[in-house]
């Protein structure tokens, strides 16, 4: 009797430690995700760099101010400096390549070849074409990566 009551006893306590090993592995599993979830990705970049993409090639000041936080440094002067070249320009035709992302102090970060041609909107101006690599801090909210910071801050002039 000694023995099957050590057995029960035996599997009475690897019953009650099971749960507590599950919701350990559970919570880290959550930590994770929570973690994995602000992490900045190539595929983050794609898709705030493909909305500028868009929004210019539409010619839609709107969608392109949407994929800058309002909570950017002089986001009122910046909005004033894409007005303007939304103004001066049309036919936006924009190509870019992702060099390089990553995270940093709580940011995603990217460098991108940027490629724009326009044509100006008034008659007789000169089209432009610009060419540089920019480099965008992003930032997480509940609508997803906006951008935080751009060099060279002055690309969209």
């Amino acid at each position: 009797m000694r023995f099957s009551a050590l057995v029960a006893v035996g599997l009475l306590i690897g019953c009650m430690r099971m749960p507590a090993t599950g919701l350990a592995a559970h919570r880290a599993q959550s930590a994770s995700s929570n973690s994995a979830a602000t992490e900045f990705s190539e595929e983050d970049a794609a898709t705030v760099l493909e909305g500028l993409r868009a929004a210019l090639e539409t010619h839609d000041e709107r969608m392109f101010l949407k994929q800058f936080s309002p909570t950017m440094r002089g986001y009122a002067a910046f909005g004033d400096q894409t007005r303007g070249f939304f103004v001066a320009y049309v036919n936006f035709r924009v190509g870019y390549r992702i060099l390089q992302t990553w995270n940093e102090n709580g940011r995603g970060v990217v460098t991108v070849q940027f490629d724009l041609q326009a044509e100006a909107a008034g008659a007789g101006a000169a089209p432009i074409t610009k060419s540089a690599q920019l480099r965008f801090e992003m930032i997480s909210d509940s609508k997803g990566w906006k951008i935080i910071s751009m060099r060279p801050g002055d690309f969209f002039s």
